[in-house]
């Protein structure tokens, strides 16, 4: 039977775990108010970023010219991206990310297509690996602060590997953040560029002032500037993660 001294012990044992658990908490919730606030001022700048591609695209003159815009005849490879934390215990944050994603490949080897997989994140770099698939690259070790050059990295690879012809398609899957309980998995394609993010409506043709016979000075250099400013674009897609 224990004793009294037994009893103190254990009570003040479960103390201590408390404390600790509290501080966890303190911590986490900090981490989840300074993510949240990179999200939310993120999303302007995403925004805008959409804006100016579609104009940047119509005063380029020829879409087919630009690399990254370029619709291929057969999809023949797509590039899976999931986006994953480098940590676990985070509930479903992860595994919904991985289930869509092999349910993408499923489907996609089912239209007789290939799949290639460039990882981000601990988690699913480890998901896929133990899966046996044969990764493109990988990027871990910066979710808990993600960069713009972090981005950049990813989006990068992305590109060459589109633009050099090794796939036909890239499609991120990750988890957009809706609230603190609540994030959905989402399916975005994000290369080729969409033929959609460049058009426009009545309005916008005659803002534009596409009846002028001369095009304003200095579209002719927009060519010249595409590219960098659509891959830009592209790194923008990738959401921050906490």
């Amino acid at each position: 039977m224990a004793s009294v001294q037994d009893y103190k012990r254990r009570i003040r044992s479960v103390r201590n775990t408390r404390k600790i658990t509290r501080a966890l908490e303190l911590v986490a919730a900090a981490k989840l108010r300074r993510a949240q606030s990179r999200i939310e001022a993120m999303r302007p700048y995403a925004d805008t970023m959409s804006e100016l591609i579609s104009g940047v695209g119509r005063a380029a003159g020829s879409v087919q010219s630009l690399p990254l815009l370029q619709q291929r005849e057969e999809i023949g490879t797509t590039l899976v991206v999931p986006l994953t934390g480098d940590r676990g215990l985070a509930g479903a944050f992860n595994a919904q990310v991985t289930r869509r994603a092999f349910a993408l490949d499923r489907r996609v080897q089912a239209d007789g297509q290939t799949v290639r997989w460039l990882a981000v994140g601990k988690k699913g770099r480890s998901t896929l690996t133990f899966r046996r698939r044969t990764l493109d690259g990988a990027f871990v070790g910066f979710m808990d602060a993600p960069s713009y050059a972090d981005a950049q990295a990813i989006a990068h690879r992305a590109a060459e590997l589109f633009v050099e012809g090794e796939v036909d398609r890239v499609v991120l899957v990750y988890n957009t953040f809706v609230s603190a309980l609540t994030q959905t998995v989402t399916e975005q394609e994000i290369l080729p560029i969409s033929a959609e993010v460049l058009e426009t409506d009545e309005e916008e043709r005659r803002d534009d002032g596409e009846g002028n016979c001369q095009p304003p000075r200095g579209v002719y250099r927009m060519r010249q500037v595409s590219n960098p400013f659509m891959t830009r674009w592209a790194r923008l897609q990738h959401p921050p993660h906490f």
